[in-house]
């Protein structure tokens, strides 16, 4: 199965758990991803999987563990995410926070790692839960001229 979005990494294996982007074969790990059109800082971004055109839900009676995050840049500007989630869908660069919004390691950006530029590569590990009804998020922080994204390996449990 090809995937959708250009260089993701279908494969990662993190803390042992080697995390597997197939969905007819895996229908429990999840991928996501969300990128940031302009590098504005502040700027909220609702995770989609794949070949979503509207922000992840998580299912109910589910949670969406984030085992890891990698984060691409196409240009040479160290970017800073920080990784959350909310009540709503603010779709992708919003100024606006969702609804209820919770941030991993709220106060400092989270997951702050230096520019690959052009693939993604600035990978980390991460535990984050999200609760059933809620929509994963991406906060960016960068430069105007930078454009990021990151990608977010999941675990639906």
């Amino acid at each position: 199965m090809g995937l959708t979005k250009g260089n993701l990494n279908r494969q990662h294996t993190v803390g042992g758990y080697t995390f597997d982007w197939d969905p007819a074969n895996n229908p429990n790990d999840i991928c996501l991803w969300a990128q940031a059109s302009d590098g504005t800082t502040n700027q909220y971004h609702t995770a989609r999987d794949m070949n979503g055109t509207a922000g992840y839900q998580v299912p109910v009676g589910k949670t969406l563990k984030i085992i890891a995050v990698d984060l691409n840049n196409t240009a040479a500007y160290a970017s800073q995410w920080s990784i959350g989630y909310g009540d709503t869908d603010v779709g992708l660069t919003s100024a606006a926070a969702p609804t209820n919004v919770i941030l991993h390691n709220a106060g400092y950006q989270s997951v702050c790692v230096a520019a690959v530029v052009g693939t993604y590569g600035g990978r980390g590990g991460l535990s984050f839960s999200v609760p059933a009804g809620k929509y994963p998020l991406g906060q960016s922080a960068g430069s105007a001229a930078d454009r990021s994204g990151i990608q977010l390996y999941c675990k639906l449990v």
